[in-house]
């Protein structure tokens, strides 16, 4: 799924801010704070500031990753709403048509919700989404019933 104009202003200014940080850090590191130095306080504060970092970092990626979970759950209920037996004769009564277009939206938001994990794990490093997969597999989408064909995911 291609990144939306917000999605991509958001990661950007996260991406900024983040890379300014480190910046700074790095800067204060090749200052060199030995053994007696003035800048031995700055160590302390430069572990206390990555320290911080990891843990924000960490939280973040437990946020998006919850994230993702709920909308596979919501996907999963919409699905099993798909299977509901219509008592009409018609394919696709008009119950049966708003119980699939839930599905598309779900179906859409999971997908989105995994992509912007995919983005934030890319921000911070981890380049290897071969986890994701077995984590928070994405099913087939389903096509209507007038059309009995499954197609893979875009995300993958």
């Amino acid at each position: 799924m291609p990144p939306q104009p917000a999605d991509a202003a958001i990661v950007s200014v996260m991406y900024d801010a983040f890379d300014d940080k480190l910046r700074r850090l790095r800067d204060l590191h090749r200052a060199g704070a030995g053994p007696g130095t003035r800048l031995q306080r700055s160590d302390v504060v430069h572990e206390s500031l990555l320290a911080e970092l990891r843990a924000e970092m960490a939280a973040a990626l437990g946020r998006a990753g919850d994230k993702v979970s709920e909308a596979l759950d919501e996907l999963a209920v919409a699905e099993r709403a798909l299977e509901i037996p219509s008592p009409d004769r018609d394919p696709i009564p008009e119950s049966r048509k708003v119980r699939w277009e839930a599905y598309q939206v779900r179906y859409a938001h999971a997908e989105r919700a995994l992509w912007q994990l995919r983005v934030h794990r890319e921000a911070i490093g981890l380049l290897r989404h071969d986890p994701l997969k077995r984590l928070f597999p994405l099913p087939l989408k389903r096509k209507r019933e007038d059309q009995d064909v499954e197609t893979r995911p875009a995300t993958e």
